[in-house]
């Protein structure tokens, strides 16, 4: 199911602001929690971007896409909510945010985004189950 979600969210983004799917190097985060090996990547990842923008005079940055899911998504796991997650990244990614390198952009996804979700894959293990 994540993978679905995980596509979902970047066509999302890309429509929300009209880029080519293909230009966007991405990576989605469900519930990206900040006590874990997810901020060390987010920091290595923005270095890697600062150091590739400095050395092509190109302009580049990290847009971290967090799929905000209806809380039925979140039933028997663990859970902190997506303003919790922005607020503290953003306390502690501020200058990468500042300085344009990291831009952070929540994308709904709806009980009905999920209920279609769940149908596909029940339909792909209907068809492969044959």
């Amino acid at each position: 199911m994540l993978p679905k979600i995980e596509k979902l969210a970047i066509d999302r983004f890309c429509t929300q602001h009209k880029i080519p799917i293909l230009s966007v190097v991405r990576e989605v985060k469900i519930n990206f929690a900040p006590v874990s090996m997810n901020m060390y990547n987010l920091y290595y990842l923005l270095s890697k971007v600062y150091y590739y923008r400095k050395a092509n005079q190109l302009h580049a940055k990290v847009v971290l896409i967090l799929p905000n899911l209806p809380e039925s998504y979140w039933k028997d796991r663990w859970y902190s909510s997506i303003s919790k997650v922005i607020s503290n990244l953003q306390e502690t990614f501020a200058p990468a945010i500042k300085n344009n390198l990291l831009e952070i952009v929540p994308i709904e996804i709806t009980q009905g985004d999920l209920d279609t979700i769940n149908k596909e894959i029940e339909a792909q293990e209907r068809g492969s189950g044959d």
